[in-house]
Protein backbone atom coordinates (compact mmCIF):
# COMPACT_ATOMS: atom_id res chain seq x y z
CA UNK A 1 0.00 0.00 0.00
CA UNK A 2 2.83 2.38 0.85
CA UNK A 3 4.40 1.79 -2.58
CA UNK A 4 1.09 2.54 -4.30
CA UNK A 5 0.58 5.77 -2.34
CA UNK A 6 4.19 6.73 -2.98
CA UNK A 7 3.72 6.23 -6.71
CA UNK A 8 0.54 8.32 -6.71
CA UNK A 9 2.31 11.13 -4.80
CA UNK A 10 5.28 11.18 -7.19
CA UNK A 11 2.95 11.26 -10.21
CA UNK A 12 1.20 14.21 -8.57
CA UNK A 13 4.58 15.95 -8.26
CA UNK A 14 5.23 15.32 -11.96
CA UNK A 15 1.89 16.92 -12.77
CA UNK A 16 2.67 19.93 -10.60
CA UNK A 17 5.95 20.35 -12.47
CA UNK A 18 4.02 20.99 -15.69
CA UNK A 19 1.82 23.74 -14.27
CA UNK A 20 2.30 27.27 -15.69
CA UNK A 21 5.13 29.18 -14.04
CA UNK A 22 2.84 31.76 -12.32
CA UNK A 23 0.95 28.92 -10.63
CA UNK A 24 4.22 27.34 -9.50
CA UNK A 25 5.30 30.66 -7.98
CA UNK A 26 1.98 30.90 -6.13
CA UNK A 27 2.30 27.29 -4.98
CA UNK A 28 5.81 28.09 -3.70
CA UNK A 29 4.47 30.94 -1.58
CA UNK A 30 1.85 28.62 -0.12
CA UNK A 31 4.50 25.98 0.60
CA UNK A 32 6.63 28.63 2.32
CA UNK A 33 3.67 29.49 4.58
CA UNK A 34 3.26 25.81 5.51
CA UNK A 35 6.98 25.26 6.12
CA UNK A 36 7.57 28.41 8.14
CA UNK A 37 4.34 29.12 10.00
CA UNK A 38 2.78 25.66 10.39
CA UNK A 39 5.37 22.87 10.36
CA UNK A 40 8.47 24.83 11.38
CA UNK A 41 10.50 22.32 9.37
CA UNK A 42 13.86 21.66 11.10
CA UNK A 43 13.64 25.02 12.83
CA UNK A 44 16.00 24.01 15.63
CA UNK A 45 18.69 22.83 13.18
CA UNK A 46 18.37 25.98 11.08
CA UNK A 47 18.51 28.30 14.09
CA UNK A 48 21.55 26.53 15.54
CA UNK A 49 23.40 26.58 12.21
CA UNK A 50 22.72 30.29 11.71
CA UNK A 51 23.69 31.18 15.27
CA UNK A 52 27.03 29.38 15.05
CA UNK A 53 27.78 30.58 11.53
CA UNK A 54 26.87 34.23 12.17
CA UNK A 55 27.53 34.93 15.86
CA UNK A 56 28.10 38.59 15.02
CA UNK A 57 24.54 39.01 13.71
CA UNK A 58 21.60 39.88 15.94
CA UNK A 59 18.70 37.49 16.49
CA UNK A 60 16.57 39.81 14.36
CA UNK A 61 19.04 39.60 11.47
CA UNK A 62 19.22 35.81 11.71
CA UNK A 63 15.42 35.60 11.75
CA UNK A 64 15.27 37.55 8.48
CA UNK A 65 17.73 35.09 6.93
CA UNK A 66 15.70 32.18 8.28
CA UNK A 67 12.46 33.44 6.75
CA UNK A 68 14.14 34.02 3.40
CA UNK A 69 15.64 30.55 3.57
CA UNK A 70 12.22 28.93 4.05
CA UNK A 71 11.04 30.72 0.89
CA UNK A 72 14.11 29.51 -0.98
CA UNK A 73 13.45 25.97 0.27
CA UNK A 74 9.94 26.16 -1.17
CA UNK A 75 11.28 27.61 -4.43
CA UNK A 76 13.88 24.85 -4.63
CA UNK A 77 11.22 22.14 -4.61
CA UNK A 78 9.04 23.82 -7.24
CA UNK A 79 11.94 24.97 -9.42
CA UNK A 80 13.29 21.42 -9.55
CA UNK A 81 9.92 20.13 -10.77
CA UNK A 82 9.77 23.02 -13.27
CA UNK A 83 12.83 21.52 -15.01
CA UNK A 84 10.49 18.80 -16.31
CA UNK A 85 8.82 21.31 -18.66
CA UNK A 86 11.79 23.42 -19.79
CA UNK A 87 12.49 23.07 -23.52
CA UNK A 88 16.14 22.76 -24.66
CA UNK A 89 15.88 25.90 -26.78
CA UNK A 90 14.69 27.86 -23.73
CA UNK A 91 17.51 26.82 -21.39
CA UNK A 92 19.31 30.15 -21.79
CA UNK A 93 16.19 31.93 -20.50
CA UNK A 94 16.71 30.29 -17.11
CA UNK A 95 20.48 29.92 -16.76
CA UNK A 96 22.76 32.82 -17.67
CA UNK A 97 26.52 32.26 -17.60
CA UNK A 98 28.53 35.31 -16.66
CA UNK A 99 31.91 34.07 -17.94
CA UNK A 100 31.23 31.14 -20.24
CA UNK A 101 34.57 31.63 -22.01
CA UNK A 102 36.44 30.25 -18.97
CA UNK A 103 34.59 26.94 -19.17
CA UNK A 104 34.52 26.84 -22.98
CA UNK A 105 38.33 27.14 -23.10
CA UNK A 106 38.75 23.72 -21.49
CA UNK A 107 35.84 22.17 -23.39
CA UNK A 108 37.56 23.18 -26.64
CA UNK A 109 40.78 21.56 -25.38
CA UNK A 110 38.78 18.38 -24.59
CA UNK A 111 39.95 18.47 -21.00
CA UNK A 112 38.16 16.45 -18.35
CA UNK A 113 36.49 18.91 -15.99
CA UNK A 114 35.55 18.53 -12.34
CA UNK A 115 32.70 21.01 -11.85
CA UNK A 116 32.21 21.73 -8.16
CA UNK A 117 29.26 23.40 -6.45
CA UNK A 118 27.56 23.55 -3.08
CA UNK A 119 24.01 23.12 -1.84
CA UNK A 120 23.48 26.74 -2.77
CA UNK A 121 20.79 28.23 -4.99
CA UNK A 122 19.33 25.31 -6.92
CA UNK A 123 21.99 22.73 -7.76
CA UNK A 124 19.48 20.72 -9.84
CA UNK A 125 19.56 23.56 -12.39
CA UNK A 126 23.11 22.55 -13.33
CA UNK A 127 21.54 19.93 -15.58
CA UNK A 128 20.56 22.83 -17.84
CA UNK A 129 24.23 23.43 -18.67
CA UNK A 130 24.51 20.23 -20.67
CA UNK A 131 23.05 21.47 -24.02
CA UNK A 132 25.78 24.17 -24.16
CA UNK A 133 28.76 21.84 -24.08
CA UNK A 134 29.60 18.91 -26.35
CA UNK A 135 30.86 16.65 -23.56
CA UNK A 136 29.56 13.77 -21.50
CA UNK A 137 28.15 15.16 -18.27
CA UNK A 138 28.06 13.11 -15.06
CA UNK A 139 26.18 14.17 -11.93
CA UNK A 140 27.20 12.31 -8.78
CA UNK A 141 24.38 11.74 -6.31
CA UNK A 142 23.40 9.72 -3.27
CA UNK A 143 20.52 7.32 -4.10
CA UNK A 144 17.32 7.34 -2.04
CA UNK A 145 15.42 4.22 -0.98
CA UNK A 146 12.06 5.25 -2.46
CA UNK A 147 12.13 3.91 -6.03
CA UNK A 148 9.43 6.30 -7.28
CA UNK A 149 11.20 9.38 -5.95
CA UNK A 150 14.54 8.02 -7.18
CA UNK A 151 13.10 7.73 -10.69
CA UNK A 152 11.68 11.26 -10.53
CA UNK A 153 15.02 12.78 -9.52
CA UNK A 154 16.90 10.81 -12.19
CA UNK A 155 14.43 12.05 -14.81
CA UNK A 156 15.01 15.65 -13.68
CA UNK A 157 18.79 15.30 -13.65
CA UNK A 158 19.06 13.34 -16.91
CA UNK A 159 16.52 15.28 -18.95
CA UNK A 160 19.14 17.17 -20.98
CA UNK A 161 21.72 14.39 -21.28
CA UNK A 162 23.48 14.33 -17.92
CA UNK A 163 24.16 10.84 -16.59
CA UNK A 164 23.17 10.59 -12.92
CA UNK A 165 25.67 8.27 -11.27
CA UNK A 166 25.47 6.92 -7.70
CA UNK A 167 28.39 8.05 -5.56
CA UNK A 168 29.82 4.55 -5.16
CA UNK A 169 29.94 3.97 -8.94
CA UNK A 170 31.72 7.14 -10.05
CA UNK A 171 35.11 5.47 -10.54
CA UNK A 172 33.59 2.81 -12.80
CA UNK A 173 32.04 5.43 -15.06
CA UNK A 174 35.09 7.68 -15.17
CA UNK A 175 37.34 4.73 -16.03
CA UNK A 176 34.92 3.69 -18.79
CA UNK A 177 34.88 7.13 -20.42
CA UNK A 178 38.64 7.45 -20.00
CA UNK A 179 39.17 4.15 -21.87
CA UNK A 180 36.79 5.32 -24.60
CA UNK A 181 38.67 8.65 -24.81
CA UNK A 182 35.44 10.58 -24.10
CA UNK A 183 36.01 13.83 -22.16
CA UNK A 184 33.71 14.35 -19.19
CA UNK A 185 32.25 17.08 -17.03
CA UNK A 186 31.74 15.59 -13.56
CA UNK A 187 29.49 17.55 -11.19
CA UNK A 188 30.26 17.24 -7.49
CA UNK A 189 28.14 18.78 -4.73
CA UNK A 190 30.97 19.20 -2.27
CA UNK A 191 29.47 20.44 1.00
CA UNK A 192 27.78 17.29 2.26
CA UNK A 193 28.83 15.80 5.58
CA UNK A 194 31.25 12.88 5.16
CA UNK A 195 30.29 9.59 6.75
CA UNK A 196 31.54 9.27 10.31
CA UNK A 197 34.25 6.74 9.40
CA UNK A 198 35.39 8.62 6.29
CA UNK A 199 36.42 11.90 7.90
CA UNK A 200 40.06 12.62 7.06
CA UNK A 201 40.38 16.37 7.00
CA UNK A 202 38.71 19.52 8.22
CA UNK A 203 38.92 23.21 7.50
CA UNK A 204 37.43 26.37 8.98
CA UNK A 205 34.08 27.06 7.32
CA UNK A 206 31.57 29.64 8.56
CA UNK A 207 33.46 30.11 11.82
CA UNK A 208 33.42 26.39 12.59
CA UNK A 209 35.72 23.40 12.41
CA UNK A 210 34.21 21.50 9.50
CA UNK A 211 34.95 18.02 8.09
CA UNK A 212 35.03 18.06 4.29
CA UNK A 213 34.98 15.52 1.46
CA UNK A 214 38.34 14.93 -0.20
CA UNK A 215 36.86 12.85 -3.04
CA UNK A 216 36.76 15.60 -5.68
CA UNK A 217 40.34 16.62 -4.92
CA UNK A 218 41.63 13.03 -4.93
CA UNK A 219 39.96 12.21 -8.26
CA UNK A 220 41.10 15.48 -9.85
CA UNK A 221 44.71 14.89 -8.75
CA UNK A 222 44.66 11.24 -9.85
CA UNK A 223 43.62 12.07 -13.42
CA UNK A 224 44.68 15.74 -13.58
CA UNK A 225 41.17 17.07 -14.14
CA UNK A 226 40.59 20.78 -14.53
CA UNK A 227 38.79 21.93 -11.38
CA UNK A 228 36.18 24.68 -11.70
CA UNK A 229 33.81 25.94 -9.04
CA UNK A 230 30.38 27.26 -10.09
CA UNK A 231 28.81 30.06 -8.06
CA UNK A 232 25.06 30.60 -8.41
CA UNK A 233 23.23 33.91 -8.05
CA UNK A 234 19.43 33.89 -8.05
CA UNK A 235 17.70 36.46 -10.26
CA UNK A 236 14.12 35.13 -10.09
CA UNK A 237 12.04 31.99 -9.74
CA UNK A 238 14.04 29.25 -11.55
CA UNK A 239 16.37 31.93 -12.95
CA UNK A 240 20.04 31.91 -12.01
CA UNK A 241 23.31 33.43 -13.10
CA UNK A 242 26.39 31.23 -12.90
CA UNK A 243 29.93 32.47 -12.51
CA UNK A 244 32.81 30.03 -12.96
CA UNK A 245 35.92 30.15 -10.77
CA UNK A 246 39.04 28.32 -11.90
CA UNK A 247 40.37 26.40 -8.91
CA UNK A 248 43.23 24.79 -10.85
CA UNK A 249 44.09 23.39 -14.26
CA UNK A 250 47.19 21.67 -12.87
CA UNK A 251 45.61 19.46 -10.23
CA UNK A 252 48.51 17.00 -10.01
CA UNK A 253 50.87 19.82 -9.03
CA UNK A 254 48.71 21.10 -6.17
CA UNK A 255 49.79 20.49 -2.59
CA UNK A 256 47.43 18.34 -0.50
CA UNK A 257 44.19 20.02 0.56
CA UNK A 258 44.80 23.18 -1.50
CA UNK A 259 42.00 22.36 -3.96
CA UNK A 260 39.60 21.55 -1.13
CA UNK A 261 40.42 24.73 0.80
CA UNK A 262 40.00 26.92 -2.28
CA UNK A 263 36.60 25.69 -3.40
CA UNK A 264 35.33 25.68 0.18
CA UNK A 265 36.38 29.32 0.53
CA UNK A 266 34.50 30.33 -2.63
CA UNK A 267 31.32 28.69 -1.31
CA UNK A 268 31.78 30.42 2.04
CA UNK A 269 32.06 33.80 0.32
CA UNK A 270 28.85 33.12 -1.63
CA UNK A 271 27.03 32.19 1.58
CA UNK A 272 28.22 35.29 3.42
CA UNK A 273 27.06 37.44 0.50
CA UNK A 274 23.56 35.90 0.30
CA UNK A 275 23.11 33.42 3.16
CA UNK A 276 19.46 32.57 2.49
CA UNK A 277 20.38 30.43 -0.53
CA UNK A 278 22.43 27.80 1.34
CA UNK A 279 20.99 24.56 2.78
CA UNK A 280 20.67 25.59 6.44
CA UNK A 281 18.37 22.67 7.31
CA UNK A 282 21.22 20.21 6.73
CA UNK A 283 23.05 18.95 9.84
CA UNK A 284 26.40 19.94 8.38
CA UNK A 285 28.35 19.85 11.66
CA UNK A 286 26.96 16.71 13.30
CA UNK A 287 30.38 14.99 13.42
CA UNK A 288 32.47 18.04 14.18
CA UNK A 289 33.92 16.57 17.38
CA UNK A 290 35.24 13.49 15.61
CA UNK A 291 38.14 14.34 13.33
CA UNK A 292 40.39 11.27 13.01
CA UNK A 293 43.67 11.53 11.11
CA UNK A 294 43.10 15.24 10.47
CA UNK A 295 45.99 17.19 8.99
CA UNK A 296 44.86 20.65 9.95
Amino acid sequence: MKKVLSGVFVNLLRGIGHLPRPLLIGFSKFLYFVLYYISGYRKKVICTNLEKSFPQKSEKERKIIRKKYYQQMADLALESLFILQIKPEKVKDWIHIENSELFQKYVDQKKNIALLAGHYGNWEMFSLLVPRYDMQSIAIYKPVHNQHFEKLMKDIRERFGTQAVPMKQVFKYLIHYRKENIPTITLYITDQTPNFADIEYYTTFLNQKTPVFLGPEKIAKKWNHVVIYASMHKTGFAKYTIKFHLITDQAKKEVPYAITDRHTKVLEQDIIRNPEYWLWSHRRWKYVDFIPNSKK
